[in-house]
């Protein structure tokens, strides 16, 4: 079974700066404030274009104004247009060198173009300015996560936790970056207080659930995709995930009823087909396995796992050159697919050709040395004479 599908994080996050006036300002400073306040309101609404208009009509009576200049950088961010946002964060910068949500702003549209270590030196400017910028602790740690630098991440977040206790994507995050180092533990710790702050986290009651799901903790596992689904039910891979926990609970009916349902949600899933495939093949349904195992592999032909399973079951049917060739194609598509060494060995054992069988478990013990399977059949062959 292939398992783990899409694991959420928390979204990067960036930040407006608002102003206001601290006196009665004059008639071009008043308009200049509406202008501005009715553009933050756009932008907070998600219609960048009038946020847009709005912000340049601020510009073009004040071409100072630093703030203006990243609230629009925000707004051409929001559509896409990152280019452009960094440069409004840059004369941000020019006029305001102290401005920490412009380097975080600018930070985020870095990463969003996949220069990352750019968008390290703006979060990082931006905790030099504002050493309790939680959020640019976040992001940093999401850029270090996204290096691969996990414990570094941990940090980050850990920090921004510090600044901000009921930090809730920051304890979203710190459990995804713990999930990968292995410490699962620690990832179901903080997916739960991640929980206690926000309960209607559908990412974290998700992101728990394949942690369970990796620990066996099979029932809670699927407890926690029922509450993802209550609260996203058009989400095809909690349902995906949790198809899963009911295949290694055993319960393969439930199973299939939710890869049906991933797969009417996504079509295009070649890993849904290719479990179903194997959850149809255990209840003793070859045919519809193997219709399972071709849709996989039209969608993905490079699916080595769906051709060793495929194999396996024409193996079953007695189709033994059929399932050599599947084997064939695994171990062309990853010649270090030890189960397809050991699946296309016993392919060549029922035919008699027992000098292929041999060489077969062989190659599967180099890549699989504790594979009891190839050493007994090794063994059985050797006291055969072969």
């Amino acid at each position: 079974m292939k398992i783990k599908k899409g694991l959420f994080f928390g979204a990067f996050m960036a930040l407006a700066v608002f102003s206001g006036y601290a006196e009665e300002p004059e008639s071009g400073e008043r308009l200049s404030q509406d202008l501005y306040t009715r553009g933050t309101a756009y932008l907070d609404r998600g219609e960048y274009d009038q946020a847009i208009a709005d912000f340049n009509e601020v510009l073009r009576i004040n071409p100072q104004d630093g703030e203006t200049y990243n609230n629009r950088g925000l707004a051409y961010a929001g559509q896409g247009e990152l280019d452009r946002a960094i440069t409004d964060y840059t004369q941000a910068l020019k006029i305001n060198p102290n401005l920490a949500e412009a380097y975080n702003n600018r930070g985020l549209a870095y990463a969003g173009q996949g220069k990352l270590d750019r968008a390290l030196e703006d979060y990082t400017q931006a905790l030099r300015i504002n050493p309790n910028f939680a959020e640019a602790c976040l992001n940093r740690g999401l850029a270090r996560y996204f290096k691969g630098e996990l414990d570094q991440a941990i940090g980050d977040y850990t920090q921004a936790l510090r600044i901000n206790p009921n930090f809730a994507e920051a304890y979203l995050n710190r459990g995804l970056a713990r999930y990968f180092k292995g410490e699962a533990d620690q990832a179901i710790a903080d997916y739960t207080q991640t929980l206690r702050i926000e309960p209607q986290d559908t990412d974290a009651y998700y992101n728990r659930g394949i942690a369970y799901t990796d620990q066996g903790k099979l029932d809670q596992a699927i407890v926690d995709f029922n509450q993802a689904l209550r609260l996203r039910p058009q989400d095809a891979d909690a349902y995906y995930n949790r198809g899963i926990a009911y295949y290694f609970k055993g319960e393969l009916y439930q199973a299939i009823a939710d890869f049906n349902q991933a797969l009417m949600l996504n079509p295009q899933d070649a890993e849904a087909y290719y479990n179903r495939g194997i959850a149809y093949a255990d209840q003793g349904n070859p045919y519809q396995a193997i219709a399972d195992f071709n849709q996989a592999l039209r969608i993905n032909p490079n699916f080595a796992e769906a051709y060793n399973n495929r194999g396996i079951t024409y193996a079953g049917q007695g189709r033994l050159d059929q399932a050599i060739g599947d084997f064939d194609q695994a171990l062309r598509i990853n010649p270090n697919l030890a189960d397809a060494y050991l699946n296309r060995g016993l392919a060549y054992q029922n035919k008699g050709d027992f000098a292929r069988a041999r060489r077969d478990w062989e190659q599967t013990l180099q890549f699989a040395p504790q594979n009891a399977n190839a050493r007994q059949n090794l063994e059985v062959l050797r006291k055969a004479g072969y």
